[in-house]
């Protein structure tokens, strides 16, 4: 019976030493595990913020442009302003300078108010990367885009590397600008405007003359 019960005791004191043994090596190791789960998480949650954020203020940039009144207003706090600069033709001329300002500068300010996990991965832009919102005129139709390139810094050192490691990422959102009324308004001087050359001439005697054709088709 003593034996026994010392066979037992040792049997203890021994399983007891590999849990030790076993829990210094597996703890450790999950920490670190747990760790880096939590900081590249950090990292794809920031990306899909700057996401958000760049398409936000590509869609705001293609309002803006499509109708000049909805910043006019909101400079004067809702109030519709008494003159308005209504911008005739504009997707012609391309003049939307003071939107996309507007919207660069609002898209720096929203992505330095954002706020990370851990200290010291702010996402940081490329000043080297050029312009960040932009109105782009392809005659036919227009879009607005607002493209960010930045990067984010680890707050550790890896093993055997002298500087944190940096992910560099880009961000970016193309919205078509959509009005009716002006795509009209264009596509009739358009028209008038080639009516009055031979050209314009030429080309309406060929779309008659097909015209002619398809209806005396049609009609036998």
């Amino acid at each position: 019976m003593k034996n026994l019960k010392a066979g037992v005791k040792s049997f203890a004191k021994e399983d007891k030493g590999a849990i030790i043994v076993e829990a210094s090596i597996v703890f450790p190791v999950m920490f670190f595990v747990l760790f880096f789960l939590i900081l590249f998480g950090n990292v794809i949650y920031k990306q899909c913020q700057i996401n958000s954020i760049v398409t936000e203020y590509a869609i705001l940039g293609a309002q803006y442009c499509a109708d000049p009144l909805l910043a006019q207003m909101e400079a004067n706090g809702g109030a519709v302003p008494t003159s308005v600069d209504v911008k005739p033709y504009r997707y012609i001329f391309g003049n939307m300078g003071d939107v996309e300002d507007m919207i660069e500068e609002r898209v720096k300010k929203a992505l330095a108010g954002e706020l990370t996990f851990f200290r010291g991965m702010q996402p940081v832009l490329d000043k080297n990367a050029g312009k960040i919102a932009s109105y782009n005129n392809y005659v036919l139709y227009s879009t607005f885009s607002v493209e960010v390139h930045y990067q984010i810094k680890f707050p550790i050192r890896f093993l055997g590397e002298d500087t944190p490691t940096i992910i560099k990422s880009c961000s970016r959102a193309e919205i078509p600008v959509v009005d009716p009324a002006e795509l009209i308004r264009n596509t009739d001087m358009a028209i008038d405007f080639l009516e009055d050359t031979i050209v314009g001439q030429k080309i309406a005697s060929v779309f008659n003359k097909v015209n002619t054709f398809i209806n005396n088709f049609s009609s036998r």
